[in-house]
This record gives C-alpha cells, structure tokens and sequence, in this order.
C-alpha cells in the first residue's frame, strides 16, 4: 500500500510572493527525492495550474480544485473545501484546505507553515483585506491544523501570544539555502561585474517603505565604518529614492549601491549558484530593513556563505528543511517524537 502526502502548491502560476512560490517548489523537489518506499508525493494545485504542476518530476498525482487561487483562498478562508478530500496533507505556506478531519481513525492529517505574523505584528502596514484573510486562515489553523511549522523561536514565541490554543502543535524547523547555493570560484569577477567591494554592508530591503530604509541607514552611518553598502531586492522604480535616503543619513553617494532582484541562476551561471551568493560571500553583516523580518531568499540566502550575518527573526528567513512525512506513523512524529523523515540539508 502506497501512502501519499500531498503538497499545496497555490502559487505555481498565480504568485502572489515569489520567495514562497519558489520555497513550495523546492519543497516539493526534495519531499519527492527523499521519500521514502512506500510512499509518494502528490500536489494539489488550483484549477488552471495542472500544466505547471506536471513541470515538478516525481509528483505521483495531482489533484486539481474546482477554483482558480483567488477564488480558492477565499473558499479555504471560510471552511470551503469542496473536491480536496483527506488523507495527508502540508501546505508550505498558510492557505490549507483547514477543515474537520479525523486523525485518530482515519488518518487525516493537514500541516500549516507560517512565515509571518504580519496581520498582528504591523496591520497598518497591510491592506485591511490581507489583514481578515490572514486572521481568517489563522482562526482556522488554530482549531484544525494537526501542526504548524514555523522557522524561528521567536515566531513560535509570537504565535503562542497570537494562537494560544495551538500549543503543543508547534515545530520550529529552521531552513537552508536553496539547492547549489555554494560559494562560487570567480566571487571576484562577479562582484566586479555588479561594481560591488570585498568588504560591504549588505541591506536586503525587499518589501520596506522609507522608515525602514532610513532607519536601516541610520544604523549603519552610526557606527562610523567606511564600509560599502550594497541594497539587494529593492524595487527597481525605488532605486533613486533610496539613494536618497542614504544620502539623508549621512552615506556618500558612491558608497551606496542599490540592486533590484537578483536571480537565483541565469545564463552562464553554474548551475544553482546566481547573483545572489556574490554580494553576500564576503559581506561583513546583512542587515534587513523594515519591521517584517527575514523569510525565504532574504536574510538566510548569507547561510552557508562563510560571512557573519543578522537578520531579523520571522518569516522568509527560512524554509523548511524538515518536513514530517505522510505516513501512517506521521502522527506520533508531528506530536513531537523521533524518527521524522528529513528532507537533504541543501
């Protein structure tokens, strides 16, 4: 008898946040090289996505929702899940399919991973919309899910304030940097390339208004250090008005250099290794402005690198490097036992 977990995987064309489309997609590639005989990874996907789906090798199956993922996230917010059915289920972001199941006798069970408490920790920041979804899905994880991964301590210390009820069924699983994320052999070329020194302050300012720059440029003009500082994730129509706000703080202009997204691969690269590892491969600190934390392909993306880094404690600092498999025993191990399957510490 094979048992088979099934991934949600929403934003396989619909992406809503580019970091957790790509964590879900390397979630799914690892769950599927590393599980074990008797056991297989399928996905659910929303109506639409099959195509994009069949692109991942190794899923046993998929199964398409009757809704498109706007539609989708709204029907799940309420309790909606028509079509999905039980069994094993991990959803490696927020939006599940949280409804009534029984664990004990029929073996369902469905897993949450929560990157962020946004909605309670900066509401004002968000649109009042984002805000009711987060706290919607939040109400129901609270009473369905059989367990919550989350990346950090200190979101596992927020998230009791938040969802008291979920004690117990929390699992703090740090993450890793995506697969081949190395050290390259020509680093010095490459951050020739991107006019970037060996020794810099790397600002990964993705999503951040101005207080967040200013604040993150205040710090650093601060302590006196003649360093660099190199801007990574900025938005491309934001690169003037962060020189602007660098320059307010004190930071000569040619000091600061300001990047939008860097690629994680791309043509002529090695293969897994991009742009990214060149600016943090020697960066002295790796700061991140604003109050939303870190998550996946911000902060983290320094792991493994060789430099010291910070970053603050919350979402996309980290993917799921562990994840409990669906099998018959899956229970005991999300209660807090051993032998969890683990996926590769890429």
């Amino acid at each position: 008898m094979t048992v088979t977990l099934r991934l949600v995987l929403d934003q396989l064309i619909d992406v809503v946040d580019p970091d957790a489309a790509e964590a879900a997609r390397e979630i799914a590639a690892a769950l599927v090289r590393t599980a074990p005989r008797g056991c297989a990874v399928g996905a659910i996907v929303p109506a639409g996505a099959e195509n994009a789906a069949a692109e991942i090798a190794g899923l046993a199956d998929v199964w398409r929702a009757p809704l498109a993922r706007p539609a989708l996230a709204a029907s799940w917010q309420l309790g909606i899940a028509p079509g999905i059915g039980g069994g094993l289920i991990h959803a490696p972001g927020p939006l599940a399919p949280l409804v009534r199941h029984d664990r004990v006798n029929d073996n369902d069970q469905t897993v949450v991973t929560l990157w962020e408490l946004c909605a309670w920790e900066i509401p004002g920041d968000l649109p009042r919309g984002a805000v009711a979804a987060q706290r919607a899905l939040m109400r129901r994880t609270e009473k369905f899910a059989d367990a919550v991964v989350v990346p950090t301590h200190a979101l596992a210390a927020k998230l009791g304030e938040v969802a008291p009820r979920l004690a117990g069924r929390v699992r703090v699983i740090p993450g890793a940097a995506p697969q081949g994320f190395t050290v390259p052999s020509d680093a010095v070329g490459r951050r020739r390339e991107l006019g970037v020194a060996e020794d810099v302050i790397v600002v990964a300012g993705s999503r951040c208004d101005d207080a967040a720059f200013a604040a993150a440029f205040s710090a650093i003009g601060s302590r006196g250090c003649d360093r660099g500082v190199v801007v990574m994730d900025a938005a491309a129509e934001e690169k003037g008005r962060v020189r602007d706000l660098a320059s307010a703080a004190g930071l000569a202009p040619e000091r600061v250099s300001v990047h939008a997204h860097l690629s994680a691969g791309g043509p002529g690269v090695r293969a897994g290794y991009g742009e990214r590892t060149r600016l943090p491969v020697r960066a002295q600190r790796i700061p991140v402005a604003g109050r939303r934390g870190a998550g996946p392909g911000r902060a983290h993306r320094g792991d493994g690198v060789g430099g010291p880094r910070r970053g603050a404690p919350r979402r996309r600092a980290h993917r799921p490097r562990r994840v409990a498999f669906g099998c018959p025993r899956a229970g005991p191990r999300l209660r807090g036992e051993p032998e969890a399957v683990r996926g590769p510490r890429r």
